[in-house]
């Protein structure tokens, strides 16, 4: 049960969930979205250059399922897609809605059985997640190296200097930053920056990632509409996508 004494807070249609769990599950994802940016950094600029040069955004699938022993008696699974470098790859939200696109064809070309992770017709390309029975869609998100400092065009080369010298602590000093939409509505953004002030954890939700704390959160419920046109832009994209695959992957089940 929720602790009675927080405020209320609104699920979206899972209120069986208590608040610490879902705050529980937050964590989580914002966590898993800080580390998989650091990957796609470390692999998008060893791979600069090349042939398999990588573009500067990625998809995040995340999924969760029934884990008695585990935080919340939750396990959250992360699926990936890095995407080659080419002018498609550029614009996040043009590439939100080339996923979308491809997501509705998919599911109007198999039916209820299309499954993102499927092996036919999947939507990631990184290395196998698997799935317990029963597992359920979480939330989408998206990482991206484009940040306030920079967009990853011009900030690569420096990069893969430092990559070639062998300097790879160095290139964590490099930002990036990731956004998410999950089933309970909560839209997350998270900066991973080595200069945070001391007790950021970078991590910006229009909910709370910890119960204790409930009311610093309530300054991000409008993070959706903050930002230029091209941010905003992304934010609809992102929902877009997040709200099809809900649909198609667990409508009325709760998390």
């Amino acid at each position: 049960m929720a602790d009675e004494q927080q405020p209320a807070e609104p699920r979206f249609g899972y209120e069986s969930v208590d608040a610490r769990t879902l705050a529980s599950l937050r964590w989580q994802v914002g966590s898993r979205l800080k580390r998989a940016n650091t990957g796609h950094l470390s692999s998008a600029g060893l791979r600069f250059g090349t042939r398999e040069a990588l573009g500067p955004h990625a998809l995040l699938l995340f999924f969760v399922s029934d884990a008695p022993n585990e935080p919340g008696a939750r396990l959250i699974h992360t699926a990936s897609r890095l995407f080659r470098d080419s002018r498609d790859a550029y614009h996040l939200p043009t590439l939100l809605d080339d996923l979308t696109v491809t997501a509705r064809g998919h599911i109007a070309a198999a039916g209820a059985q299309w499954h993102p992770l499927d092996t036919s017709r999947s939507m990631i390309n990184g290395k196998d997640v698997y799935l317990p029975a029963g597992a359920r869609y979480l939330g989408v998100g998206v990482s991206t190296l484009d940040t306030d400092q920079g967009r990853w065009s011009d900030i690569a080369p420096s990069l893969h200097e430092t990559l070639n010298a062998g300097i790879l602590g160095a290139s964590q000093r490099i930002p990036g930053r990731c956004f998410a939409q999950l089933v309970d509505g909560t839209a997350m953004q998270v900066d991973r920056d080595a200069y945070h002030a001391l007790g950021d954890n970078g991590i910006r939700c229009t909910h709370p990632v910890d119960i204790d704390h409930y009311d610093s959160y309530r300054r991000y419920a409008d993070l959706t509409s903050r930002g230029d046109h091209d941010h905003q832009q992304m934010w609809q994209r992102l929902t877009a996508l997040h709200e099809l695959l809900t649909a198609h992957l667990n409508p009325g089940r709760d998390v």
